[in-house]
């Protein structure tokens, strides 16, 4: 965006914030929408996190990342928000910090799939492993009216040999 500006209504249905982009289009965020207005179309949005460099062991050792799984958010009966869609993963493991936050830009993941939404999915746990000292997980949904978020990550990470 270029500028932001409240505009502060009499008519409550008509205050909002306006943002006024580069296209020329002046647009008001809508909470709603699941894909980017870009002008006569819409495109999907590219949302994701990346959780890491983290520590897979202590010292000079090599450690074990595996057994991952998520718990998306929605899946209960009743409420006013929606549920999650499916979340896509990526998984990366290096020797140092700094060749893990390579790898994810370079988008050189280890392995990668995608978990099954809304909620605890059983079956959804992902068996691979991988061995490094560091490693980091990507994930996130880039399909065009999807939506994803989750409550909870669950790896498990264990300390192993000596660095080969």
């Amino acid at each position: 965006p270029y500028s932001l500006f409240y505009y502060p209504a009499n008519d409550p249905g008509l205050r909002d914030l306006l943002v006024g982009c580069k296209d020329g289009y002046i647009r008001k965020f809508d909470k709603t929408a699941e894909d980017d207005d870009i002008g006569g179309s819409d495109q999907a949005i590219d949302s994701h996190v990346t959780l890491g460099p983290i520590q897979l062991s202590g010292g000079i050792n090599d450690g074990k990342l595996g057994n991952i799984n998520i718990v998306s958010a929605g899946g209960g009966s009743g409420g006013s928000e929606t549920d999650s869609d499916d979340i896509d993963y990526s998984v990366y493991s290096e020797r140092s910090s700094e060749k893990i936050i390579e790898a994810v830009s370079a988008g050189t993941s280890k392995f990668s799939s995608t978990f099954s939404s809304p909620g605890y999915q059983k079956g959804n746990k992902d068996r691979r492993k991988i061995r490094g000292r560091f490693g980091a997980i990507k994930i996130g949904n880039d399909t065009a009216t999807e939506t994803w978020g989750f409550e909870k990550l669950i790896l498990d990470v264990k300390q192993i040999g000596r660095v080969l």
